[in-house]
């Protein structure tokens, strides 16, 4: 091998040394992203609930819903009409028929069909991409529902993002004039949304849902986003849709849907943290130390209070969530229920203090408002992440950070708390915060790295608290060139090289 060949091989190999973006290296989590195929009817077991399917046809006995046909890895959802017009809530309870004797401002619920697009006009389009796409629409009514998947093999605290295309079509006959399809016109609000179940779930109307913020699009394919952290070995995705208006057409289409592992790759949306449901029944929240038992044996038992959840519980104690679950023959579908005594470990671990404004030890976190004043809490915390998984357990201390820059914005972009870490305390509440959602985004201090995405949308809602934590590396700090690049760069002089010494003999052997 001659110098010039040795300079391209070299430099070549360089340049593919450069690692692919985690972008790149993504995959879609999801069955049938793009709504291809054959579309089938959806069974469900007589008597039970329609968008928990069984085989149709299968050992199970079951019963087909004709009009509901689904590409394959994909379940219907629709909240069920009242039929029964004999009961004297018939009107109040989604009435499928508004008679002489109904109120005034009745509309009729229907359940909706569910078809493939492919062999439709598709002027305008309702294929975004490939040969198929979902549909769904109701006549003349309106109706709550969408499609769901259950992706199964996730491991909690994964953060997760879920994406789809969506537009509705709402349009009405005027006199003689049909609907035009390119143009919806009349419908007040479709209520457009998409949302992740980081349990699993499998009830469209649960609390654990994070859902993304609603928008109307019409007409057009627009893109619907959200994210979520798993926290259990399987989440479940949904879309949804509500029409406020009986028209004639309310039709919703779907195509190329995609659930990806964030870490702070693709769009820059932030990434949402799961808060623990708010509290029922009115009952104050005062935060405080959490209920422990320590046992002879060294175990340590946890007395669930209002407003735990498995995965706020494993955040106190820092242990998996999956530990939890197996020292208590728990499933994803588990509740746990006030007073219950959960076993944390078996040998002990001490319950996590919860952070507070001012490092006082004696009150961790004074309360954030009384039972209905419609005030909560964000806390924030840093934490030595020694394994980098973004997970904090027992033997990660927390972090000051000296630099540690804390920003707080509501859904408008206005910045409505700053705070900035010191050497002493890097615990800090951004407290008395009305009920709705916030943007949080940690500005990180030279020296350090977080290991997952530092920014967070969190839903918050009255007289609760959500807690985030964010895991922090030390590095060193040698050069703000990263290493691939040096690396692509040390490949481009050496082709540069080559090329020069190539045209450099080719001139002399010209001048011969």
């Amino acid at each position: 091998m001659n110098l010039f060949s040795r300079l391209i091989f070299i430099g070549l190999l360089a340049l593919s040394s450069v690692p692919l973006s985690a972008a790149a290296q993504g995959r879609n989590l999801l069955k049938n992203p793009g709504f291809e195929g054959d579309y089938q009817i959806q069974c469900s077991f007589p008597g039970g609930k329609p968008w928990l399917t069984v085989e149709c046809n299968g050992p199970l006995p079951s019963v087909p819903w004709q009009t509901v046909r689904v590409a394959e890895g994909w379940v219907a959802w629709w909240q069920p009409p009242s039929t029964d017009r004999s009961s004297k809530d018939f009107y109040q309870k989604f009435p499928n028929y508004c008679g002489s004797d109904a109120p005034d401002g009745c509309v009729a619920w229907h359940q909706p069909e569910w078809q493939p697009t492919r062999g439709a006009p598709q002027d305008p389009p309702r294929i975004r991409s490939g040969e198929n796409s979902q549909k769904y629409f109701t006549f003349w009514s309106v109706h709550q529902g969408g499609v769901y998947q259950v992706v199964e093999g996730v491991r909690p605290g994964t953060p997760l993002r879920f994406s789809i295309y969506m537009h509705a079509w709402s349009a009405t006959r005027l006199g003689d004039i049909p609907p035009n399809p390119r143009l919806s016109f009349g419908q007040t609000g479709m209520h457009m949304k998409v949302g992740i179940d980081p349990t699993g779930g499998t009830d469209p109307w649960s609390a654990d849902i994070v859902w993304s913020d609603e928008k109307d699009v019409y007409d057009k394919f627009q893109r619907f986003e959200v994210q979520a952290v798993a926290r259990a070995n399987k989440v479940t995705v949904y879309t949804h849709s509500r029409p406020e208006n009986p028209m004639m057409h309310n039709d919703v289409y779907l195509d190329d849907a995609e659930l990806t592992t964030a870490g702070g790759v693709g769009p820059s949306e932030p990434l949402i943290i799961n808060p623990p449901p708010a509290l029922q029944g009115g009952d104050a929240l005062t935060l405080t130390q959490p209920v422990t038992r320590a046992l002879g044996s060294g175990r340590v038992i946890h007395v669930v209070r209002p407003g735990d959840t498995l995965f706020a519980i494993a955040l106190q104690y820092g242990v998996p969530v999956d530990q939890i679950m197996a020292l208590n023959d728990l499933t994803p579908e588990s509740q746990v229920r006030l007073g219950q005594e959960l076993l944390i470990a078996e040998a002990e671990v001490a319950a996590r203090p919860l952070p507070s404004p001012g490092g006082v030890e004696a009150a961790p976190v004074a309360s954030v408002g009384g039972a209905g004043s419609g005030l909560g809490a964000v806390c924030v915390q840093a934490f030595d992440d020694v394994d980098g998984n973004g997970q904090r357990y027992a033997t990660e201390a927390p972090l000051a950070a000296s630099g540690l820059r804390w920003l707080v914005r509501n859904a408008q972009g206005e910045l409505i708390g700053d705070f900035t870490a010191g050497d002493d305390n890097g615990a800090h509440c951004f407290a008395d915060l009305p009920a709705t959602t916030y943007h949080v985004e940690a500005q990180t201090p030279i020296g350090w790295a977080p290991t997952l995405a530092a920014r967070w949308a969190v839903a918050l809602t009255g007289d609760s608290r959500v807690a985030i934590q964010l895991g922090l590396r030390p590095v060193q700090i040698e050069s703000a060139i990263p290493s691939a690049w040096l690396l692509a760069g040390a490949g481009g002089v050496v082709l540069a090289a080559a090329v020069g010494l190539w045209a450099w003999r080719r001139r002399t052997r010209l001048k011969k």
